[in-house]
């Protein structure tokens, strides 16, 4: 079987997709602090990402009821799990 490979994502950013392994619709995070994900209409509807922000520069969604999902620094994410469309917010 062969490997998917990891989508593009420009460096210094954080990107989110509707499905999984980078594909649909995608959303560009750079700067610091939350945002809501629905002036986007993207909330709960998260199903991989990619932090290409500095190495030193997690990221991190959150599903509005106190539950957080960390990002690693310099990763991707080709599937949520039980984490799948359940973003509101996102920390970049």
């Amino acid at each position: 079987m062969a490997s998917l490979a990891i989508p593009a994502c420009a460096s210094g950013w954080l990107c989110l997709w509707e499905d999984a392994n980078g594909g649909g619709r995608r959303l560009i995070f750079q700067s610091e602090g939350w945002q809501s994900l629905v002036p986007y209409g993207f909330e709960r509807k998260t199903s991989s990402w990619r932090n290409n922000q500095p190495c030193s520069d997690a990221a991190i969604l959150g599903d509005g009821a106190g539950g957080v999902l960390n990002l690693g620094d310099c990763a991707y994410g080709a599937s949520m799990g039980s984490w799948d469309n359940r973003a509101v917010d996102v920390g970049a």
